[in-house]
């Protein structure tokens, strides 16, 4: 499992412990220095960008063609969402300690109480949550106009109920039991990767380690059956990292655009105060810097997105080489002191991307050829293991008595022998015990 903190490599906190005094007092230099540009550079920019493929506009995002009412999970989560938060926070958090306890501890004997009980009394939303699994899309249809108000309360819900479905598919009496909730668990976080926004992309993905780490415990549980065979199906592959992309894309124009027009202040920003960059915004928008250090934040963005696809094109599908394009342009727009005070903004309003690639692609990616294989081994133990993401090169195994270990060398694409933790609870190799 992954944090989303530590799914981002360049911190918008070391952003903003030294760059919002630099921007607070730098409008001036900034603004002179690319005051040959103007709104015509960012009529150029989104001209650009449009022949390049990037969304400007929310309609760019919808889905085409259009989810179908009958087949859109959406409904059926936000009323998910809705009757379970009208619940008392100290009942559910009772049942949700119960969840997390037993998919650590499966012999928890007082977790297990818990969480049977809770089956019992949240029978109903439960049966939400089934009948949204069995439909085959979700258009959520958020409004990306919002910006940095936007909200998106049914993500953690919908992450929820599939820790349900994992941790019923591991108390289940029998096969097709079991792996039937595992596919449910596995749709609910592919419902998730239908919503174009890097958020989204990190519940989908930790949805799928949990489902992974369900299906792997039946796997030993039951050995290799056709249910085991048909359930690699429901885990569903991440879409291209231009899909999160564009919603980000959106969010941060939208944002600037209402820090333009004072409808939003910046307040904090991961917990720091950041109130230099709302006086910043209120002086500047009536003063005489207005119309080239407005248009300027737009262009910069617009700048960075467009490098940001272009290392997407460089990377022609191979997630190990995306991730270090991404973190390099990363470390340069932190550097680049000419075009300092605009960047700052930039990177605060977009997300930090190049962990978050790793964490989703690679991860998604790794975990997928250790279930193929592990359920391949069962059947022959001297098939061929598949591809490592994130080496390029086999899984590795071994033996520890009769239990076989198999592995990718994970996010530090270094081979730990197994390892799954260092002393300080680092993320090392991902392992499958059969």
């Amino acid at each position: 499992m992954f944090s989303v903190k530590e799914a981002m490599s360049i911190s918008r906190r070391s952003i903003l412990k030294w760059g919002g005094t630099a921007l607070a007092v730098s409008p001036i230099v900034g603004g002179t220095l690319l005051a040959i540009t103007g709104p015509s550079a960012v009529q150029r920019q989104r001209t650009a960008a449009r022949a390049e493929g990037l969304p400007l506009t929310p309609q760019d995002l919808r889905p085409q063609p259009p989810v179908r009412e009958e087949d859109n999970a959406a409904p059926l989560l936000r009323e998910l969402t809705t009757r379970y938060n009208a619940i008392p926070k100290q009942e559910t958090r009772t049942w949700e300690k119960a969840l997390s306890t037993l998919l650590k501890k499966p012999t928890d004997s007082e977790a297990k109480t818990a969480f049977l009980a809770g089956l019992i009394r949240y029978a109903p939303l439960i049966a939400l949550a089934e009948q949204a699994a069995k439909r085959p899309h979700c258009d959520f249809g958020y409004d990306f106009s919002k910006g940095a108000t936007l909200e998106f309360p049914e993500f953690g819900i919908v992450r929820h109920f599939a820790q349900v479905f994992v941790n019923r598919a591991c108390a289940a009496e029998s096969a097709d039991e079991g792996f039937a909730d595992i596919a449910r668990a596995a749709q609910l976080g592919n419902h998730m990767a239908e919503t174009p926004v890097m958020i989204s992309a990190l519940v989908y993905s930790a949805i799928q380690s949990i489902a992974h780490q369900g299906y792997i415990t039946l796997l030993k549980r039951f050995g290799p059956s056709e249910h085991a065979e048909s359930t690699l199906a429901a885990f569903a592959p991440a879409p291209d990292p231009t899909f999160y992309f564009g919603g980000e894309i959106l969010l941060g124009l939208s944002t600037l655009q209402q820090l333009r027009e004072g409808k939003q202040q910046l307040a904090t920003v991961d917990g720091i105060a950041v109130d230099s960059f709302s006086k910043l915004m209120r002086s500047v928008q009536g003063s005489v810097f207005a119309p080239v250090l407005l248009p300027q934040w737009e262009h910069q963005m617009l700048v960075y997105w467009r490098e940001v696809y272009q290392q997407v094109r460089m990377a022609k599908g191979d997630f190990r080489l995306l991730p270090e394009g991404l973190n390099r342009q990363g470390k340069r727009w932190q550097n680049d002191k000419l075009h300092l005070p605009q960047n700052l903004l930039v990177l605060m309003l977009t997300p930090m991307l190049s962990g978050a690639i790793n964490s989703i692609n690679l991860r998604t990616e790794a975990l997928r050829a250790l279930r193929h294989s592990a359920l391949a081994l069962l059947k022959d133990p001297h098939t061929p293991l598949l591809n490592d993401p994130f080496s390029g090169e086999p899984l590795h195994s071994r033996y520890e008595g009769k239990t076989l270990i198999l592995y990718s060398v994970g996010q530090n694409r270094t081979d730990d022998g197994g390892a799954e933790l260092s002393q300080d609870k680092t993320q090392l190799d991902l392992v499958v015990r059969l």
